[in-house]
C-alpha cells in the first residue's frame, strides 16, 4: 500500500476586506470561500463528483468507484485483454435510487444501492449473551487525505467517529489489485469487543461456472453474516435451506450452525445456496499449536475464465456465501458474498489501543496476457451408450462460449471450438472422437492435421466415422501384477500408435 502523504498546506479561504468610508471604525470580510472535495484532493487519477461519489483511476486503466459518506465501493474494473475497451467490471452491484447528496428529504422512497464492497463493524459484549450488537458505523465518512503514486497507485482516506471510537477507511487501487484498510482506535477508558468484515459482491456469468478455490483442509461452519447496509440477502435469507439444482451430483445439505466440518476438495462448487465461515473453530484457539484458516484464496468463475485473489490481513475468519436459485430475483448474472472478517470471535480493542485490518482483491497478471481454464466439475458429456438424445440446447446455454459451440447432428453432438488465431478441432459426443484439427500455419491459412473415413454401417442405415483421435483404456490383472495401458491414436495419412503402460511395481 503506498503511503500516505501529509498535506499540511492546503487551500485556505480568501479574506476579502471591503472598502468602507473614512468614519467608518470597523472593516467587513466577506464569508469564506468554500472548496468543493475536487478543489481541495482532486488530482491526476482521483477525480471527486458533487453526488459524493469519488473515481479513481491508474494508468493502465483500471478504475474504482466509491460512494464517500458511507464507504460503498460500488464499481471496480481492473484491466484485461479479450474485452474490447479492455475492462471488466468485478462487482455485483445493485443500484439505488439515491444518489449521494441530490437526494432531498422530500424523497421518501429513495434505496441506497447494494452489493459491492462494504466494511461493517459492530461493537458486541462477549460476555453477556443477551447484549444485542450495535453497529459503530453510524455517522457518515469525510475524506481525511489522498494519495497517490506517478498514477500507479492512487489512494483515499475517509475517517469518521462513534462515540470513543476513531475510525479510519483506506481505498487504493493499484494497476492489477485493489485494498480495503481499515484502522480502529480506541480513546475511551474501557475495551471494546468488535466483530466486522469487509464484505465483496463478485458477479458472475452463470451459476453453474462459479467457485473458489484455496480452502481445502480448512475447517468450516454455516453461519451468517453480519447485517449490513450494503447486504443484497440479509442473514436470515442465507440461511433458509434450498433444494439443490439439477445435475448436482456431488450436493450434500449443508450442516447444522455450530456444527464444524473439514473441507476435503480443491475446488468449492458454488451453484447451491450456502452461507459459511472458514475458520478455526473457538474451542481450538486457546491450543498452544492450531492450523489457522488460508490468508488467501481465489474465486473462479468460468464462464469469463477469470479468477479473483482475495488476501486477507488481520482478519482471522474467511465467509463465503452463495445465492443458489435466490440469484434470478435480481438479474441474469449469478453473484457470491465473501470476504475476510472476524465474525466468530470479537476483537478486543484496550483503552489507548488500535487495530487494524485489511483485504486485497488482486487481479493476477495471467488475465491481463491470457486467458486461464477452470476445469470446474460439469455435465459436459453423457457416458456411452446413450439411452436418449443428447440435449444440445441444455449444452449450448450451459457451457458455449469463447470459441465453443454445440451443434445437433442426430442422436449425437457435434462440438466445435475455435481460437483467435483461426486454429480449429472438432469432437463428437458422445464417443469423444475428434474428428478434425485444422491448425494455423504462418502463411495464414489452416491445415488439416487429422484423417478420417466414413462410412455406412453394415446395415446401411448409420454412419461409421473412423480415424481422428481417440483414447483407450486397457486394464489387466494377472495375480497379483497389475498394469493399466493408455493408448492414444492419432490418423493421417498412416497411424501412429502411443502408448503408456503402468505397472504396480511402479515401472
Amino acid at each position: 500500500m503506498a503511503s500516505l502523504l501529509s498535506f499540511t498546506i492546503l487551500p485556505k479561504p480568501n479574506l476579502t476586506k471591503v472598502a468602507c468610508s473614512s468614519s467608518s471604525t470597523a472593516t467587513t470580510l466577506s464569508p469564506p470561500e468554500i472548496l468543493t472535495l475536487d478543489q481541495k484532493f482532486g488530482r491526476k487519477g482521483i477525480k471527486f463528483s458533487d453526488s459524493g461519489d469519488v473515481e479513481l483511476t491508474v494508468r493502465n486503466g483500471s478504475s474504482l468507484k466509491l460512494r464517500i459518506p458511507d464507504g460503498h465501493i460500488t464499481s471496480y474494473k481492473p484491466k484485461v485483454y479479450w474485452k474490447d475497451d479492455g475492462f471488466e467490471e468485478i462487482l455485483y452491484t445493485l443500484p439505488g435510487t439515491d444518489i449521494g447528496s441530490s437526494v432531498t428529504s422530500t424523497t421518501t422512497s429513495a434505496t441506497k444501492a447494494k452489493g459491492g464492497i462494504g466494511l461493517v463493524i459492530e461493537n458486541v459484549n462477549a460476555s453477556d449473551p443477551n447484549f444485542r450488537p450495535s453497529r459503530v458505523i453510524t455517522s457518515e465518512w469525510s475524506v481525511k487525505d489522498v494519495d497517490s503514486d506517478s498514477i500507479d497507485a492512487v489512494q483515499v482516506e475517509l475517517s469518521s467517529t462513534s462515540g470513543t471510537l476513531d475510525l479510519t477507511y483506506i481505498v487504493s487501487l493499484y494497476p492489477l489489485s485493489m485494498a480495503t484498510a481499515v484502522i480502529v482506535k480506541n480513546n475511551g477508558g474501557q475495551a471494546v469487543n468488535l466483530t466486522g468484515a469487509i464484505l465483496s459482491h463478485f458477479k458472475f456469468k452463470r451459476r453453474s461456472g462459479t467457485g473458489i478455490q484455496g480452502l481445502q483442509g480448512c475447517s468450516y461452519c454455516t453461519h451468517p453474516p453480519l447485517s449490513s447496509p450494503f447486504e443484497i440477502l440479509s442473514p436470515a435469507e442465507t440461511m433458509k435451506t434450498e433444494d439443490p439444482a439439477w445435475f448436482s451430483f456431488t450436493w450434500e445439505p449443508e450442516k447444522k450452525p455450530g456444527v464444524w466440518t473439514t473441507q476435503d476438495v480443491p475446488i468449492t462448487i458454488l451453484k447451491n445456496k450456502l452461507s459459511r465461515v472458514y475458520s478455526v473453530p473457538p474451542s481450538e484457539r486457546s491450543k498452544q499449536f492450531y492450523t489457522t484458516a488460508p490468508t488467501k484464496y481465489e474465486t473462479l468463475d468460468q464462464g469469463r475464465e477469470l479468477f479473483f485473489r482475495v488476501i486477507r490481513i488481520g482478519f482471522e475468519d474467511i465467509y463465503v456465501s452463495s445465492p443458489g436459485s435466490l440469484s434470478k430475483k435480481y438479474g441474469e448474472d449469478y453473484f457470491i458474498c465473501t470476504g475476510s472478517g472476524s465474525l466468530l470471535v470479537p476483537v478486543v480493542v484496550n483503552p489507548g489501543e488500535e487495530w487494524r485490518g485489511a483485504q486485497c482483491n488482486n487481479t493476477p497478471a495471467s488475465i491481463y496476457t491470457k486467458k486461464r481454464y477452470f476445469p470446474l466439475p460439469g455435465v459436459a458429456s453423457i457416458p456411452y451408450p446413450v439411452p436418449t438424445p443428447i440435449n444440445v440446447d441444455y449444452l449450448e446455454s450451459e457451457f458455449s462460449g469463447h470459441g465453443v459451440t454445440f451443434e445437433d447432428i442426430s442422436d449425437s453432438c457435434v462440438v466445435k471450438m475455435g481460437l483467435e488465431n483461426g486454429s480449429l478441432a472438432t469432437v463428437m459426443l458422445p464417443s469423444g472422437l475428434i474428428t478434425s484439427y485444422k491448425a494455423s500455419m504462418w502463411h495464414g491459412g489452416l491445415l488439416e492435421l487429422l484423417h478420417i473415413s466414413v462410412s455406412e454401417g453394415e446395415d446401411g442405415s448409420d454412419l461409421v466415422i473412423q480415424g481422428g483421435v481417440s483414447l483407450a483404456f486397457k486394464i489387466e490383472s494377472d495375480d497379483d501384477d497389475e498394469s493399466i495401458q493408455v493408448c492414444l491414436l492419432m490418423t493421417k495419412d498412416w497411424p501412429l500408435l502411443f502408448s503408456l503402460d503402468l505397472f504396480s511395481d511402479g515401472k
